[in-house]
């Protein structure tokens, strides 16, 4: 499976299902799921492995997990908000920031 069908695959239908493949396999489930999930916390990765929400082989797993080639991995909606509103700087702040400058070079 590609990523680009990972994407594809996540807008249709927001759980997963991976098959692991001989290169991916000997990995920790958790390491593998951080590789795989860029940007979600490490908190939210352990919380789901923990409530049974990632299952391998349609079973529950911990995350000491030693993922195996042919191992189907069900691996549910991980969002991350995305913060997208640009921080706003109050001119109080913007001016005292100036006035706090000391010494200001060339480069």
């Amino acid at each position: 499976m590609t990523s680009s069908d990972t994407k594809s695959n996540q807008t249709s239908n927001p759980v997963q299902f991976i098959d692991i493949t001989a290169a991916q396999a000997g990995q920790r489930i958790d390491n593998f799921l951080l590789t795989l999930e860029k940007g979600v916390p490490k908190s939210r990765i352990y919380r789901a492995i923990r409530k049974g929400e990632v299952r391998v082989n349609k079973g529950r797993i911990k995350q000491t997990y030693k993922i195996q080639a042919g191992d189907s991995i069900r691996i549910p909606p991980l969002r991350v908000s995305e913060d997208t509103t640009p921080t706003t700087v109050s001119e109080f702040l913007r001016r005292l920031l100036t006035e706090s400058i000391l010494l200001e070079d060339d480069d």
